[in-house]
């Protein structure tokens, strides 16, 4: 059986938020910057990925994904003497690097599948505002050779 308080007592939150409060601090200043510097290299590897072909490229593909299936205990002793040499042993900068070379395979995986489906739907699209919108078409004699990609669509000029 289940019995509820008369009235609504903050004071447990309150208290628990006290005891963990730095360590929900020192939580966000690892983890958000990490996720943004992992996301940003990781999609800096994945666009090209996606949209240029070259030889080789399900090759590095492969061999960043590769990553993904390193146990991180092999790299731990390595990666303590990288982060000890460059003298951000102990700091958190030195944890953003760690969690951010653990993160790019993982971003590039995702990020490599999502840029080679959303460009393709969403180009034409834009491509179709930028031409009709003289607030943000480029000056007139440069708007055919930058948006030329061999399409036209109706009302462009």
């Amino acid at each position: 059986m289940t019995s509820f308080s008369s009235r609504f007592y903050l004071g447990n939150f309150k208290e628990g938020l006290s005891k963990i409060g730095r360590g929900l601090i020192n939580s966000a200043l690892i983890a958000f910057p990490a996720m943004l510097i992992s996301t940003f290299v990781g999609s800096l590897a994945a666009y090209p990925l996606s949209q240029l072909k070259f030889k080789g490229d399900t090759a590095v593909y492969f061999l960043l994904l590769a990553g993904m299936y390193v146990p991180c205990q092999t790299v731990l002793i390595p990666l303590f003497f990288i982060i000890r040499r460059l003298g951000l042993y102990d700091t958190i900068p030195g944890l953003w690097l760690v969690h951010t070379a653990y993160g790019i395979p993982f971003t590039t995986l995702i990020l490599r599948n999502f840029f080679a489906i959303v460009p393709s739907v969403v180009r034409p699209t834009l491509l179709y505002i930028w031409r009709s919108s003289p607030k943000y078409a480029p000056p007139e004699r440069s708007r055919r050779k930058s948006l030329d990609f061999g399409c036209d669509f109706p009302g462009s000029l």
